[in-house]
């Protein structure tokens, strides 16, 4: 019974040593602060979520005062509106509305990995939708690619109904769990940077779709989730060994 206890103890201290965490929450309500959380405090920087605004351009369908994409103050979400989008959602097509956001990994201690686990967000459309109108988002990272469907990390359509979408909680899987991802954000080490985007883009019956005011918008908290592993010092585990070695010889005199 004690050998057992041993042999369990030392499986348990063998294990690398991980807890779950929120890691970077973002402030949607502008101007997109990545808020790292304490736990990772001087380990992980956070870009802010960047929504690209210039870049995209002004809204020329009727919407002169506004731009195509931005922060919906006070509403706590970011947007992109029809006219600033294509029909397709991949970077491949030639898209350029996207929002943009990142971290860098620059403060581990010697035997710390960073592991992402999960993005989730919550994914909504508003505006006059027709009934055969579709928008969709598709999510990518520089880690994989930012190119056709091998390099896309989560998808999501919402289709029109006439008036307002219901919005949906997105979850986006970031362990290889997600053929995608595979082991891209496992083992993250310091000097790591990534980036990622939320491609948009809309149909109405297969064509561009910029007629009415249809709006996508990605709501808080946006938030990135992993854990942070301590892996044992080689030195530590071979000393360990040879003590759990010792006491299965004695055991078996």
């Amino acid at each position: 019974m004690k050998f057992s206890f041993l042999i369990v103890t030392f499986t348990l201290v063998l294990s690398v040593r991980s807890q779950a965490a929120l890691i970077v929450s973002y402030d949607l309500d502008g101007p997109g602060t990545g808020v790292v959380q304490a736990g990772f405090s001087g380990k992980v920087t956070a870009d802010n979520y960047d929504p690209r605004t210039g870049s995209i351009g002004k809204d020329g369908a009727g919407f002169d005062e506004n731009t195509i994409s931005g922060f919906s103050t006070g509403n706590d979400n970011v947007y992109m509106r029809t006219t600033g989008t294509t029909t397709s959602s991949l970077p491949g097509d030639g898209t350029n509305a996207y929002h943009t956001f990142g971290l860098s990994v620059s403060g581990l201690g010697v035997n710390e990995v960073l592991n992402l686990t999960n993005i989730t967000f919550d994914y909504i459309g508003t505006g006059s939708w027709a009934s055969n109108a579709t928008a969709y988002f598709s999510f990518f990272s520089d880690a994989v690619g930012f190119d056709d469907f091998n390099d896309r990390l989560g998808n999501k359509t919402l289709n029109g109904n006439g008036a307002i979408t219901t919005g949906v909680a997105i979850d986006i899987d970031l362990t290889s769990s997600n053929s995608n991802a595979g082991s891209a954000f496992t083992g993250l080490t310091n000097g790591t940077d990534l980036e990622f985007r939320i491609y948009f883009g809309d149909t109405v019956s297969g064509s561009e779709y910029s007629v009415t005011n249809v709006i996508q918008r990605i709501y808080q908290d946006l938030e990135i989730n992993g854990t942070l592993q301590t892996i044992p010092e080689p030195s530590s585990l071979l000393l360990l060994l040879s003590a759990v070695t010792g006491l299965v010889w004695l055991r078996r005199r």
